[in-house]
């Protein structure tokens, strides 16, 4: 696969924030996107997948 470049600036995403009814940020209430309990096994999976890849 290559990676592909784009002719013009594209701009950053913004990190994602939940904001109250105040206005105010609270970064802390969002979720994070790997659980080391509940998706170890399933990383384990695909660790292995890519360690046999190019056996």
């Amino acid at each position: 696969m290559n990676a592909q470049i784009i002719p013009f600036p594209a701009p950053k995403p913004t990190p994602v924030r939940q904001v109250s009814i105040d206005g105010e940020y609270f970064e802390d209430d969002i979720p994070e996107l790997f659980d080391i309990d509940e998706d170890f096994g399933e990383l384990a999976i695909y660790a292995h997948i890519a360690d046999t890849w190019n056996d």
